[in-house]
């Protein structure tokens, strides 16, 4: 099963660059079967488009109730 986030956005116009790698708080909106698949060390693709632009990876679930 495939899941669309539909942006992520870095506050004050913060850019990464390939190479980099940064932790940020990501909130994902809640969809049917997502707080199944959505479990720490889960990678998923970021995509613009086709392209790929990177990968994220779960560290750790803060708010399950949201």
């Amino acid at each position: 099963m495939r899941w669309t986030l539909d942006f992520v956005e870095f506050a004050g116009g913060e850019s990464l660059h390939p190479g980099q790698t940064i932790e940020r708080e990501i909130t994902f909106w809640s969809r049917p079967g997502l707080n199944e698949v959505l479990v720490p060390g889960r990678a998923w693709r970021i995509q613009e488009g086709a392209q790929l632009v990177g990968i994220g990876i779960v560290l750790d679930i803060l708010d399950e109730s949201a």
